[in-house]
């Protein structure tokens, strides 16, 4: 355990920035959605490195920044392969109005439309929060959770029920008690592949990945949530390890954390949610 804390330690101090002046304000993002991605920002939104694709992961994965949240988007399967995102602590949960229309992402090649979605039996599910990005980042990152980028297809008990319960739980329990943490989520491919009449491909189950900080060490809670999710049902059910998310997913998550530290945090199932 002290090898553990003490190489966390150093990897805490070599992944400072060499110049703080230069560092963003926790609150303020001036990242639009029309930037590029820059590896500069990976720290701000993906907690210990942005995920990784191993070798089960076969489609390019594209980089897209926009205010408050990072997306790797897998044209292929018209789906992000993952989404980071970073909540903090605010004096006031309030957010904007809901915008009421989902726009095309101009920067992937496979342009999804909100209407591919229509008449589908699937929900348009949000991978970045419109709520808990609103509440952060203001109303112009909250616009920018509608990118078509940003969904994948959710059956609606599931968008509906444990994913809007637990959105709801980070913004306004987890980042509140805790004062900042992180999310990394996104979509599980079946195995038998299926997909919409507009080619976009249907999840098995989502993933979800929080992180947060105690006493300077990470602390993760790791769900596996099947499409078939009742609306009712505990997150409790759905806890998993990170190991077992990147199995499924084919992703190498928080790979800037020391070899110790990933191997004993990414082996370790909660027994509970926070």
């Amino acid at each position: 355990m002290v090898l553990c804390l003490s190489l966390f330690i150093w990897w805490r101090i070599q992944s400072q920035p060499l110049n703080p002046a230069q560092s963003l304000p926790a609150e303020v993002s001036t990242i639009s959605a029309a930037t590029s991605t820059s590896l500069s920002y990976a720290g701000k939104y993906c907690y210990a490195g942005e995920p990784r694709p191993t070798s089960t992961f076969n489609n390019p994965i594209i980089v897209l920044t926009n205010t408050g949240y990072l997306v790797g988007y897998d044209d292929h399967r018209k789906n992000p392969a993952w989404v980071c995102y970073r909540l903090f602590k605010v004096d006031n949960l309030q957010a904007s109005p809901r915008p009421q229309n989902f726009s095309p992402d101009p920067r992937t090649i496979t342009r999804v439309r909100s209407s591919d979605y229509t008449g589908s039996g699937y929900d348009r599910g949000h991978m970045a929060p419109n709520y808990g990005i609103a509440v952060c980042y203001g109303s112009k990152a909250q616009l920018e959770t509608f990118l078509t980028s940003n969904i994948i297809p959710q059956r609606p008990h599931l968008n509906r029920g444990i994913w809007e319960n637990l959105e709801s739980t980070e913004i306004r329990v987890y980042a509140q008690k805790f004062n900042v943490i992180w999310v990394v989520d996104g979509p599980v491919p079946a195995i038998e592949q299926k997909r919409l009449k507009s080619g976009i491909e249907i999840p098995a189950k989502c993933y979800k990945i929080i992180i947060r900080e105690e006493e300077g060490f990470p602390k993760v809670l790791a769900f596996l949530m099947p499409q078939d999710t009742k609306n009712a049902e505990s997150p409790n059910l759905f806890l998993a390890s990170v190991r077992e998310v990147e199995k499924e997913t084919g992703l190498d998550f928080l790979n800037e954390l020391p070899a110790t530290i990933q191997d004993k945090i990414e082996r370790t199932v909660a027994t509970t949610i926070w």
